[in-house]
C-alpha cells in the first residue's frame, strides 16, 4: 500500500511534465522506480553538489533588523508574491536567497516550497 501511494505521487509529477525531479526514496528503501531522462536520484544529486563545493562559496551579506521587511517588500513588489502563493527558489538556506525565500513568502501570506 505504501508503495502504491508513492507511485501515485510520482505519477503526478510525471503527468505534470515537470522539467526535473529529484527523487528521494522512502525511508529504509532503495529507489525502485525508473527515472525519466531529466530526473535525478537524491544520491546522484548530493554527489554532484559535493563536486561543486570548491567552485562556489557564499558571499557575506549584511543583515539588519529591517532586512526581513525588505525581503517581504521585494517579494511583493518585484516577484509578485501574494497571499496563497507557493514560492520555490533553489538555494541553500544559509545563503541570502534562502532567507529571502522564507521572509518573502511568509510575510506575504504565501508558502515556501523547500
Amino acid at each position: 500500500m505504501k508503495w502504491a501511494k508513492e507511485q501515485a505521487k510520482r505519477s503526478r509529477v510525471v503527468d505534470a511534465q515537470s522539467p526535473l525531479a529529484i527523487v528521494i526514496p522512502a525511508r529504509d528503501s532503495c529507489l525502485s522506480t525508473t527515472l525519466r531522462e531529466s530526473d535525478i536520484s537524491r544520491h546522484d544529486f548530493l554527489d554532484r553538489a559535493r563536486n561543486y563545493r570548491n567552485y562556489k562559496e557564499p558571499k557575506g551579506i549584511p543583515w539588519t533588523l529591517a532586512t526581513p521587511y525588505k525581503a517581504g517588500a521585494d517579494g511583493c513588489c518585484h516577484t509578485d508574491v501574494h497571499n496563497g502563493d507557493i514560492v520555490a527558489w533553489p538555494t541553500n538556506l544559509g545563503w541570502m536567497m534562502g532567507r529571502w525565500l522564507i521572509y518573502a513568502s511568509l510575510l506575504n501570506g504565501g508558502s515556501a516550497a523547500l
